[in-house]
């Protein structure tokens, strides 16, 4: 299935921009998606929110709603790929688009997750009070931070700070991200404000991981496809995954320091992965406000997700 899922993204990238059809390899040929594609479910979010974004670059704003309503029932961040497009179809003033996507992933999510609510909704509210009242996951900030403020006897975030203190600082993100999509001369591509919006969620999530870290290959491709700087960042994602392992070797197991790594090497880890994630999402906000140094636009495009929408519009 993972193979599938891998073609099946793969192939929806390359379709996505037919100008560029070889940074889908950006996707197809990752190394960090070689490691840690087994670990959860992340390929089937990532792979159908590229075939999602493909179906809505192909005015199938219905079918796209659709798919990208079953990738956030797999994972929940695919939601703000909905908001970037929900950004975007408004500013461009494309209601009946917005309504059709909006309605396509309300119907797809309804039945999927409403036979689970109505079977079990304790069990439903129990997933969601877990994740919040539970304690950072072990890739996030908060874990770092909470461990060391141990370590020096400080006082360490409860549960339900960090939880308060993730969700502001989310909604901080998607205020910035929408104020740039409305107050910019030109029109964010939505591939650009997807990346913003899933790139920080990756940041400040409580339950940060990171294999999370393939949310972005997809989205990296559409928006901002530099390779040399995009394997940077892998690297520095891999060395991140590899030292979580081993970190959790220590927490989860009986492992012996000859074959783990102790909390400041893993700090040192996260931060540096952290730290190139939040390069890029800078360099991508340079993009979209100087779109003479957007790959994609300074050749002439404007946004090949949207094209086709103008491209109707004209022959209207």
């Amino acid at each position: 299935m993972s193979v599938l899922l891998w073609i099946a993204g793969t192939v929806a990238l390359a379709r996505s921009n037919r100008r560029r059809p070889w940074d889908a390899a950006i996707f197809a040929a990752s190394p960090l998606l070689l490691f840690a594609v087994f670990s959860s479910w992340d390929l089937w979010a990532a792979a159908l929110g590229a075939v999602g974004l493909f179906l809505f670059s192909r005015r199938r704003t219905m079918a796209a709603g659709i798919v990208l309503g079953f990738a956030i029932c797999a994972q929940p961040y695919t939601a703000l790929i909905v908001l970037a497009i929900v950004l975007v179809l408004i500013r461009r003033r494309l209601t009946v688009q917005l309504a059709n996507l909006l309605a396509g992933t309300a119907l797809s999510w309804l039945v999927f997750k409403l036979p689970l609510l109505l079977l079990n909704p304790a069990g439903w509210s129990a997933y969601w009070a877990k994740g919040w009242n539970g304690d950072p996951a072990t890739g996030s900030i908060y874990y770092a931070i909470n461990t060391i403020a141990q370590r020096l006897g400080l006082s360490a975030f409860s549960p339900l700070d960090a939880s308060v203190i993730a969700l502001v600082l989310l909604v901080l993100g998607i205020i910035a991200v929408a104020w740039l999509c409305f107050s910019t001369r030109y029109t964010p591509r939505v591939a650009h404000l997807a990346l913003l919006l899933v790139g920080w969620f990756l940041l400040v999530d409580k339950h940060a991981s990171a294999e999370h870290l393939i949310w972005l290959l997809p989205l990296f491709a559409l928006a901002r496809p530099r390779w040399r700087s995009l394997l940077i960042w892998q690297v520095f994602g891999i060395l991140f995954y590899l030292a979580q392992l081993l970190h959790l070797g220590v927490i989860l197991g009986d492992n012996n320091s000859q074959h783990s790594i102790d909390l400041p090497d893993f700090v040192l880890a996260m931060l540096a992965s952290g730290t190139a994630t939040l390069i890029l999402l800078a360099f991508s906000v340079r993009d979209l406000l100087r779109p003479e140094h957007d790959p994609i636009r300074r050749v002439g495009a404007d946004d090949p997700l949207v094209d086709a929408f103008s491209r109707q519009a004209v022959q209207k």
